[in-house]
């Protein structure tokens, strides 16, 4: 063989795995995690799923940042004590009031 065929298929080779390596670094998520109050947005079926407008809506916003979602259930005060320390990064959908 002569060396420019050894370096084209050398190159070839080089160039699939790095391609690999990209595909396998990009498919990992960021795991983020959610506290919501039962009840309100996300909702609970006898079978422990979770369902609601808010459960639709957080994974849609996964599904475009690559996150993978861990749902943790926390009443209100609990849920800012947790964000606080950093036990969660997102409390559910809430309002601001007075």
């Amino acid at each position: 063989m002569n060396g420019k065929y050894r370096f084209t298929i050398t190159m070839v080779i080089f160039l699939l795995i790095l391609n690999t390596s990209f595909v396998l670094a990009a498919s990992e998520k960021e795991k983020v995690r959610v506290g919501y109050w039962p009840s309100y947005g996300i909702s609970i079926t006898k079978d422990g799923q979770l369902y609601g407008y808010t459960y639709d809506y957080m994974n849609e916003i996964a599904k475009i940042n690559n996150w993978k979602l861990e749902y943790i259930p926390c009443g209100w005060g609990q849920g800012l004590e947790m964000l606080k320390e950093g036990q969660i990064d997102i409390f559910g959908a809430l309002q601001k009031d007075e």
